[in-house]
């Protein structure tokens, strides 16, 4: 009974870990589960939005969201460290603070709002 016990358990544990799109189980602080990440990089990125939700750009070695913001579909969301701009359809976006040159940053999508 014990060793049935043990093997519902195990699996329930693994089921519950590959559910979950972080390599590390967790979600970052300051985003939301549902989220999944879109793109990573350590220079420019972009993002078009596949439907609504919102977006979540994390400046990875600071453990900081930068910036957070609803988008719609078809939106387009660029970051460009070394200039330290963010832009949303070619518009400038405020973020919460400076982009880091030497950063790595990842891109956050929660479908829905």
């Amino acid at each position: 009974m014990r060793s049935i016990v043990l093997a519902v358990c195990g699996s329930l544990l693994l089921t519950a870990c590959a559910s979950t799109p972080y390599s590390n189980g967790q979600t970052p602080t300051g985003v939301p589960t549902r989220a999944e990440l879109a793109v990573e990089a350590t220079g420019p990125l972009t993002f078009v939005a596949p439907s609504d939700g919102a977006v979540y750009l994390r400046d990875v070695p600071a453990d900081q969201i930068v910036y957070r913001g609803d988008v719609r579909a078809g939106q387009r969301l660029a970051f460009d460290p070394k200039s330290n701009r963010a832009t949303l359809d070619y518009q400038p976006l405020p973020t919460a603070v400076g982009l880091r040159r030497d950063a790595s940053y990842q891109l956050y999508f929660a479908p829905g709002r």
